[in-house]
């Protein structure tokens, strides 16, 4: 996978800021300061990963640039990363418009929340059920190595309650 790398991804214009080289993204990598990673080609990139000190964004895009599935993972021990939200959405027609989305918050312990939205229908559930979530931990990347991160699937059984 190619990466490229910038200070931030503009979600609304659908385009990188300020693109840095390898060797600042390499620096702020060693000192958890803040930077984005572009999975893919940098004016079509099939995902991006915000970088912070103790969180993790992860953002995959269609071929329209748009952010169809999130993940956010947080540190809860010294380089061990969590997967603690995701959320997918579905948009109308050929529009940025999201008409639907669902969103999962996951606890350690097991315990997932699951919040669907219709915006169309302006309805909106949430229910709660339990799930094996050994799944959720990752690593902390060490540079260049994130291919972890872009996993598009994490099979997270579900119980149903």
């Amino acid at each position: 996978m190619r990466y490229t790398y910038c200070r931030q991804w503009f979600r609304g214009k659908k385009r990188p800021i300020d693109l840095w080289d390898e060797d600042a993204a390499r620096k702020a990598h060693g000192e958890r300061r803040p930077y984005t990673v572009l999975a893919g080609e940098p004016r079509s990139p099939v995902g991006f990963i915000e970088i912070t000190k103790h969180y993790i964004g992860v953002g995959f895009l269609d071929v329209e640039l748009r952010e169809y599935l999130s993940y956010q993972f947080q540190e809860h021990e010294p380089g061990k990363l969590f997967l603690t939200m995701a959320t997918h959405r579905e948009f109308q027609r050929n529009s940025d418009f999201v008409c639907r989305g669902t969103t999962y918050f996951f606890k350690t312990e097991g315990v997932v929340s699951i919040e669907e939205e219709d915006f169309l229908a302006g309805t909106k559930s949430t229910r709660q059920t339990e799930a094996d979530v050994s799944c959720n931990w990752e690593q902390y990347p060490a540079f260049n190595a994130f291919s972890p991160l872009l996993r598009v699937e994490r099979k997270i059984p579900l119980s149903a309650k």
